[in-house]
């Protein structure tokens, strides 16, 4: 069974490899709220303006009507074209995208598709959005849970993180309504729960950090396989858990440690093996990971 998981693993990876184009973002941040959401929403935008080469989809539980004024009301705290969603409409880096009343949204190759509410009974819009962009982008996605009632986006996020995405939730005392922030971090422990002020700074953070970790894979995969560093690593992890990663392959491995290493500050393999010697719970958590 964990040799299937594994195998279905490796194919999806292989397909996100590649380099995006100039005009596609460097990550897609999707913003999910409910109420109290548009304090969240404004608070977010207005610490981010220090971030470029993103794109944000904001979707929200927004009552029926023929026309959303959340478009021009985000508008005003940001400085980036704020749009609402189109159905074909492809996701460009800086810009803002809103769904609109009563559709829901997914993105399948970098473009849009709107579909009627009534066509997925039983479903979920933050849900039904995460998922879909952590099928499309993998670890080019981040899934974002601010204030909100309910648990709209708790699965969701937690598949944007088994896609090697980014996970965050405001943290519930910064939130206007608790929810859905504590659900989802009650889900699956997502990777950051801060304010809403506080979130673009780790987007930003982390956006530069997985470019260098990018920069520095050698051309030869098996360089890096092959390294003490990494011969540690497994060292560890069989020490800890029993379990073997050596065989596995190059992709999987690679992607899996990137993340963590990411998460952790550490810019290279041996700095992230001296934290795992040190921070038994990270090997835990880095354990989790090349299992999912």
């Amino acid at each position: 069974m964990l040799a299937a998981m594994i195998e279905h693993d490796e194919s999806d990876e292989a397909t996100s490899g590649s380099a995006p184009s100039e005009s596609a973002p460097a990550l897609i941040v999707a913003l999910g709220a409910s109420a109290g959401g548009l304090e969240a929403l404004s608070t977010f935008f207005a610490s981010a303006g220090e971030l470029s080469g993103l794109s944000f989809v904001v979707i929200t539980h927004q009552a029926p009507s023929p026309a959303s004024l959340l478009p021009s009301l985000l508008a005003r705290q940001t400085s980036l074209p704020t749009h609402e969603v189109v159905d074909g409409m492809p996701c460009e880096r800086d810009h803002v995208y809103v769904a609109p009343p009563r559709r829901f949204v997914s993105i399948e190759r970098g473009r849009f598709s709107l579909a009627d509410a009534s066509e997925h009974p039983g479903q979920l819009p933050i849900n039904y959005f995460f998922r879909s962009l952590a099928h499309d982008q993998r670890d080019r996605a981040v899934g974002v849970v601010l204030s909100g009632t309910g648990s709209d986006g708790t699965l969701g996020l937690k598949e944007i993180k088994a896609s090697l995405g980014l996970s965050i939730v405001q943290v519930a005392e910064d939130a206007g309504f608790t929810g859905m922030p504590i659900s989802a971090v009650n889900g699956d422990s997502p990777d950051y729960v801060v304010p809403a002020a506080e979130i673009p700074r780790h987007i930003g953070e982390y956006q530069l950090r997985a470019q260098n970790l990018r920069a520095q894979r050698p051309e030869d995969a098996e360089v890096q396989l092959n390294s003490d560093a990494l011969r540690k690593l497994f060292a560890l992890l069989r020490q800890r858990t029993g379990h073997d990663f050596s065989w596995y392959k190059e992709s999987t491995v690679r992607r899996r440690i990137e993340r963590r290493m990411n998460l952790q500050r550490a810019e290279t393999l041996p700095e992230y093996l001296t934290q795992l010697g040190t921070t038994p719970n990270e090997l835990d958590q880095l354990f989790d990971e090349l299992l999912i």
